[in-house]
């Protein structure tokens, strides 16, 4: 648990970990019978090659997450992927910004360990300072980052976006990816 709502499981996988890119999502079944019948999607947050595994991260929301949360180490989860459409660097980019907020921040990790190369200024936002999760995995990825809380107990006090706004142009980044919610 990285928080009492949110959820990290690693996951043994040779393809996924050898083929995923930053951006893809796995289907996840989370129960058996009827219970929570749908998979549910859910972005690759890292992977790690040498070791074979990748890592999900999710929030609680309802059955299938509740039960998705209650496996148990060494068990065995039924998936589908790598899926979707990963992210794409333009040719000769050297600085790219990532903006996420909420739960939508951790495929952006993913993206962020691929891309060493480049300078990559990062923008994430909570609702409060109590939800923020992986704020050490992110720094140790970023070369800048910068954390917003709708509420003002960490960081800038509004919208991610709105910080992000105003340090655009000082950051000169040939590209953004974002994920999150609508705002």
């Amino acid at each position: 648990r990285l928080s009492p709502s949110v959820c990290m499981i690693s996951i043994e996988s040779a393809h996924v970990s050898d083929t995923a890119r930053p951006g893809q999502f796995v289907n996840i079944k989370c129960g058996e019978g009827i219970d929570a019948l749908l998979r549910r999607p859910i972005s690759i947050c890292r992977v790690d090659r040498r070791r074979g595994t990748f890592d999900i991260v999710f929030e609680i929301k309802g059955k299938g997450t509740t039960l998705l949360s209650r496996k148990e180490k060494g068990g065995l989860i039924d998936f589908m992927g790598p899926l979707g459409r990963p992210f794409n660097l333009p040719g000769r980019c050297i600085s790219i910004a990532v903006v996420g907020g909420g739960i939508g921040v951790f495929p952006l990790l993913f993206l962020l360990n691929e891309y060493e190369s480049v300078s990559r200024h990062t923008y994430l936002g909570f609702k409060s300072r109590d939800c923020i999760v992986l704020e050490e995995q992110f720094g140790s990825a970023s070369t800048s980052i910068n954390i917003s809380t709708d509420d003002g107990s960490r960081g800038h006090h509004g919208l991610i976006t709105g910080l992000f706004k105003k340090e655009l142009d000082s950051i000169g980044c040939d590209a953004v990816y974002t994920c999150g919610p609508e705002p």
